[in-house]
């Protein structure tokens, strides 16, 4: 069918191929000219930070993501990302290491509502002490969109072996 759902993947025999439609039908496609369409020299910075956050609203799927979970923590989470894609630095510290900023802002314009579902996924799921909510969640963030195939892929191996 052309809905895949994630109870197909028990019924594959290539969990694989399954999983990659799945996560790519809950992506939007990546327009990596939203990063610096909103830094115009004819706007303000005010003007700038507002035209970003619809963009990442838009791109994260906001208003869906607020039925899910908690729309106080989707807000903290989008106002971050915004923080991070209208910085001025050059670089920007993600786990204690400091990357150029221009990467760190490619990554961050590839996050979409999977991904966001992913980090809440884990950032609910933690029961340690966080002692930087901010380093965590920048780090999460960072990292989301080269590591959730594989988390799924995984979970996914791991439940056609028990």
């Amino acid at each position: 069918s052309s809905d895949i759902g994630f109870s197909d993947f028990k019924t594959s025999k290539k969990p694989t191929l399954i999983l990659i439609l799945f996560i790519q039908k809950r992506f939007k496609p990546i327009n990596q000219s939203f990063i610096h369409s909103y830094q115009s020299f004819k706007q303000s910075p005010s003007e700038q930070r507002h035209i970003c956050r619809r963009e990442i609203e838009d791109r994260i799927d906001y208003d869906i993501l607020c039925k899910e979970f908690n729309c106080d923590d989707v807000g903290e989470i989008t106002e971050l990302i915004m923080d991070t894609l209208c910085s001025t630095a050059k670089e920007i510290y993600i786990g204690r290491e400091a990357i150029p900023a221009e990467q760190v802002k490619n990554r961050f314009g590839r996050l979409n509502f999977a991904h966001m579902e992913y980090v809440f996924h884990f950032l609910y799921q933690n029961n340690t002490d966080i002692r930087n909510i901010k380093a965590y969640l920048l780090t999460a963030l960072y990292n989301a969109p080269v590591t959730i195939i594989n988390y799924y892929y995984s979970a996914v191996q791991h439940d056609f072996d028990t």
